[in-house]
């Protein structure tokens, strides 16, 4: 018994030296890496800088990358550190399965091949370079899906911690923290899905086109998946339409022009400024959903219809309406303000408690089902300082006759506007307007009301009943 206990220990001893020789042998072989780029290089290409095994089936790597190309798209990834398992039984139905695989530091990169029906000539330059990759390599036509199911790859229980970075298209970022995740695919052109994602995340940076600096730090935690999806058939931004995102922020923004996909909708509303926001963010497969409830604490906030801006500080709540659960509403409140017209350099108005409420969908992805979405605007003015009556000159009638040569005053009022309807109502007055009317100059008291209502859902039609012009206890001046 003694002998084969003996027997069996050197067996597996000489076993075992002579895996780690050869392995680790034909691990470190340029030969080998050769090989294993001649599979298939036009869809993908594998280096690394050294490799060990200590037991079979779990492999060590330093200085990895991988780089490949879709139909599409061409993306690399490089990590310093890599470790890995793979598991043989499942070899035998057709499947790859890597299990325990950890990494650092990721570096992930991802461009377009070229389209003929797109130009990208103004963005092309802050594509990210991808190694042995050709930028100027069209996008291949679709091909017909291969018979058969092909393999089945499972990269099981994924997981990476460390400083990683990001360049995707124009938009670059970095953060430290730890992922995980569980990807799956299908070759042959099948599904290619993602569950269990967590991130814990310490955003560092994220840029567009270089030097437009989105956010310069922040945090993000939460849980995420993407739903089995075709990547040939559904390119782009239409993947986003198969992502779920439930997690908290928390993050410095450089920019609020994000809003602007959303607001532009409503007039050509556009938004600026600065901030930071705090919330939780709940999307789902192209639509945000209950539980989305974000704040930005803005100390520059700019918000603009042509041809008017309002700027100055406030801030802006984003959340789902609670008894409308396909309707996304925000609420933007200026703690102090200036409104100017365009061209001049008076201001309407200064003073705080502007209020303007956005309704509309919450489909976020621009698709047939976001532009079937109907917005609304709710404006809301407090009474607030006019410097200047003489900017207001432009709403009087010309047929009046009357202009206004100076004074101030205060303005106050409210509004509400869709695609199909309008109604307003403002009230000017001062008690030191300058006017002009004919020939002669005076001082009053003035109290100027325009009551508006617009339909526009048949033949378009205004209704300006309502509105009127009074003047009291007028001095002569001239």
């Amino acid at each position: 018994m003694k002998s084969l206990l003996i027997r069996i220990i050197l067996i597996l001893t000489v076993g075992e030296i002579a895996y780690l020789a050869l392995v680790n042998l034909a691990l470190n072989l340029p030969l080998t890496q050769s090989l294993v780029n001649q599979h298939r290089p036009e869809k993908y290409a594998v280096y690394w800088e050294r490799a060990w095994s200590w037991y079979p089936f779990r492999v060590h790597v330093r200085g990895l990358s991988v780089n490949g190309q879709t139909r599409s798209q061409q993306w690399q990834a490089d990590t310093p550190v890599a470790s890995a398992s793979v598991a043989v039984l499942p070899l035998f139905r057709r499947t790859v399965q890597v299990d325990d695989v950890a990494a650092e530091d990721l570096a992930f990169r991802l461009r377009p091949r070229p389209k003929p029906d797109k130009d990208y000539a103004a963005t092309r330059g802050f594509f990210p370079p991808i190694r042995d990759r050709d930028p100027d390599s069209p996008a291949a036509s679709r091909k017909p899906r291969k018979p058969g199911t092909g393999w089945r790859i499972v990269v099981d229980g994924a997981r990476a911690r460390g400083h990683h970075e990001f360049w995707v298209f124009q938009v670059r970022g970095a953060a430290d923290g730890d992922l995980r995740a569980t990807l799956t695919y299908q070759t042959r052109g099948g599904p290619v899905s993602v569950s269990g994602g967590e991130a814990d995340l310490a955003l560092r940076h994220l840029t567009v086109n270089k030097d437009w600096e989105v956010s310069s730090g922040g945090a993000v935690k939460g849980v995420f998946e993407l739903a089995p999806f075709v990547p040939a058939e559904n390119p782009g931004l239409k993947a986003l339409g198969f992502l779920t995102v439930d997690a908290e922020l928390d993050a410095a923004v450089e920019s609020l022009g994000f809003l602007d996909f959303y607001l532009r909708r409503v007039n050509g509303m556009a938004m600026d400024g600065k901030g930071q926001l705090r919330g939780h963010l709940h999307y789902e497969q192209g639509n945000l959903v209950h539980g989305t409830d974000l704040k930005v604490s803005a100390d520059r906030l700019a918000l603009s219809v042509p041809p008017y801006q309002v700027a100055g500080s406030g801030g802006i709540a984003i959340r789902m309406s609670p008894d409308q659960p396909e309707t996304l509403g925000i609420d933007i409140l200026f703690d102090a303000l200036e409104a100017l017209h365009r061209g001049d350099q008076v201001p309407l108005f200064t003073g705080q408690g502007l209020r303007v409420v956005a309704q509309g969908t919450a489909r976020v992805l621009p698709d047939a089902a976001r532009e079937r979405g109907q917005g609304r605007l709710a404006l809301s003015i407090p009474s607030v300082q006019v410097p200047d009556l003489r900017v207001y000159q432009r709403y009087l009638p010309d047929r009046w006759n009357l202009e206004l040569k100076g004074g101030q005053g205060s303005l106050q009022g409210q509004a509400q506007f869709s695609a199909s309807d309008l109604s307003a109502q403002l009230n000017l007055v001062s008690d030191d307007a300058h006017l002009r009317f004919k020939d002669f100059r005076f001082e009053t008291n003035l109290d100027l009301g325009l009551k508006v209502t617009g339909d526009a859902s048949g033949s378009a039609n205004v209704d300006l009943s309502g509105t009127y012009l009074r003047l009291d206890q007028a001095r002569l001046a001239s």
